[in-house]
């Protein structure tokens, strides 16, 4: 199967967009081929005369998967999930959604403008055809005229102004990466962020089924920032009635095969049902369910009993169930990784720079992730930020900087403005996560390193904030993080994290204004410029010079995720996205 490669795919963006790739288009599945479900009609996008000017965007139909066998077919299509962290059943609104767990399964309840498949192949979502200027600043959309909400009425373009100009706007509750990357490009977009306007003039709608986007700059990656979980688009109306709580209430409209049908605020428990006004091919699942499992052990046994079809299961014991033939791989799109532990700068005694470099330079950071991460061999060591398989990545070389030194760590540690260690106030570290069995496993290295390195003993670490007293859990210092790189465009991914309204200057106030210019003016370079790469690693080795970070491990979602064996159809793209899941169902088991 064809893999995406970021390099490769930065070189000939602007042949795909142009239409100068080739990609074979499903057969259609002719009605009545199956017996049971209906079978599934792949979505065509429409033909279209461009505008003078324009250049008409690649698109393919929508991808058909394995048609569903009746005599193989449970009774009951229902498909179990097990996962571990409560706060991320909050997360149903696309826009307001940091990533995480539930973030898989967003595009299916809220269409984006567009879809993607393993091979980075554009299909339709919301939108049947695109067209763009050959300079990359504007961009038209057609939007299926059939398209409906789940309540019936007409998905129209003003319907995507008015999610997107609320969002725009001042104190709303949108994400970071949504303001960064999906508004923050859109001409008119700083006027309508501070309160001087309530509309960004680069967004508009030509007609109903017609939709104009003008970016301030150039921007061939555009497109791809429209696949991801925040590209959604939920109802502006809903929302501005109570922006709090809108998204867990009964009634809420959705344009995806699926809608909420129970949401547990209290447990996190959510059960997923079929949109029945859904306008495309109807969904085989009658009931997903997101379980809230948090010890990943009972997932591992749940699994085993043939209770859930997907959880946080530990990699380690992949092979075995493979073997077994309970597990089987999930195929992804190529999705580079970074795990890492974040140092929260602002806070005693990290604020200090020399106790962050006292605490890395007394790792020996080859020996902690043999340690932590063997016998696992889908990983590989986080030397640098901009992971491996990443355009303009150094990881397999390294960055320089933050080796094992001892006699350094000692003396740096001397220097702080905290005075000797056992006067240091109490160092914090949590994982984010009840699963995140790498971080826990990094987490006692680095302890038993710090203490028989720096006699460092006042540190405590726990799976996840609510397990620390409640006054100590505004205090937390080193929180456990992950950064995957979506685009093939290190500058715009860094520049969502990093930037003025990205996640660590608003939320961590850690604002490296020299990084957060360098990444701007790399941003507005030719992704193909040999300078740009160059840019860009200038302001990678800002933020590694800050010693704000610990490398855990990089991976790539080209190493699947794994899924019950009678589970048919399940595939992820970018951003772990379950693009077929109307498609999925259930065998016997």
């Amino acid at each position: 199967m064809k893999r995406y490669v970021p390099v490769v795919l930065l070189v000939a963006l602007a042949m795909f967009l142009a239409g100068c790739t080739t990609a074979t288009t499903p057969a259609p599945v002719e009605p009545g081929e199956v017996e049971g479900p209906a079978a599934f009609v792949p979505v065509q996008p429409m033909e279209i005369t461009p505008r003078e000017g324009f250049l008409v965007g690649e698109m393919i139909a929508s991808p058909v998967g394995e048609a569903p066998d009746p005599a193989m077919m449970a009774e009951n299509q229902v498909y179990n999930y097990g996962y571990s962290s409560p706060g991320q059943a909050a997360h149903w609104d696309p826009i307001r959604n940091p990533g995480g767990a539930t973030r898989d399964y967003l595009r299916n309840l809220f269409l984006p403008l567009l879809r993607t498949d393993q091979e980075w192949n554009i299909h339709p979502g919301l939108a049947l055809a695109f067209e763009y200027t050959p300079d990359f600043t504007t961009f038209v959309f057609h939007l299926d005229p059939e398209a409906v909400w789940s309540d019936g009425t007409p998905f129209v373009a003003q319907d995507v102004l008015d999610a997107w100009n609320y969002y725009a706007g001042p104190n709303t509750l949108a994400g970071a990466p949504f303001r960064t990357s999906t508004v923050g490009r859109i001409k008119g977009y700083d006027a309508v962020s501070t309160g001087e306007a309530t509309e960004m003039e680069g967004l508009i709608a030509v007609d109903d089924n017609t939709l104009e986007i003008q970016l301030t700059e150039p921007d061939p990656t555009y497109i791809y920032v429209l696949l991801k979980w925040n590209g959604g688009i939920p109802p502006a109306d809903q929302i501005i009635a109570d922006p709090e709580l809108w998204a867990t209430k009964p009634g809420v409209k959705f344009t995806g095969p699926y809608m909420l049908k129970d949401f547990d605020a209290a447990v996190g428990n959510v059960t997923l049902v079929p949109n029945p006004n859904y306008w495309r091919s109807k969904p085989i699942l009658q009931e997903i369910n997101f379980i809230i499992i948090e010890d990943v052990n009972t997932q591992l046994i749940m699994i085993e009993n043939k209770e859930l079809e997907m959880g946080s299961i530990p990699v380690d014991s992949w092979p075995r169930l493979e073997e077994a033939g309970i597990i089987k791989p999930v195929e992804a799109a190529v999705y580079p990784y970074l795990y890492y532990f974040w140092f929260m700068t602002d806070r005693p005694p990290l604020d200090d720079i020399n106790v962050r470099k006292a605490l890395i330079h007394a790792i020996d950071h080859e020996t902690a992730f043999v340690a932590a991460m063997n016998p696992v061999h889908y990983y590989w060591p986080a030397n640098a930020w901009i992971p491996l398989g990443a355009p303009c990545t150094r990881n397999e070389v390294g960055l320089t900087g933050h080796e094992f030194d001892l006699d350094l760590a000692v003396l740096e540690a001397a220097q702080s403005t905290y005075g000797p260690i056992e006067d240091w106030p109490g160092i914090r570290i949590q994982a984010g996560s009840r699963s995140a069995w790498e971080a826990t496993r990094m987490a006692e290295v680095l302890l038993e390193m710090w203490k028989n390195n720096l006699g460092l003993t006042n540190i405590e670490y726990k799976l996840h904030t609510d397990m620390f007293p409640e006054d100590d859990q505004d205090m937390i210092q080193i929180n456990r993080l992950s950064a995957g790189f979506l685009l093939p465009d290190p500058a715009g991914a860094m520049l969502e994290s990093f930037g003025e309204d990205g996640h660590f200057c608003a939320n961590f106030n850690y604002c490296n204004e020299e990084m957060i210019a360098k990444l701007q003016e790399a941003f507005k370079m030719d992704r193909t410029d040999p300078a740009y790469c160059e840019t860009v690693q200038e302001a990678e080795d800002m933020l590694w010079n800050d010693f704000t970070y610990i490398g855990i491990y990089g991976n790539s979602l080209d190493i699947p995720a794994r899924v019950a064996s009678w589970t048919y159809n399940m595939n992820r793209t970018i951003d772990i996205d379950q693009y077929m899941l109307e498609q999925v169902w259930i065998a016997k088991h």
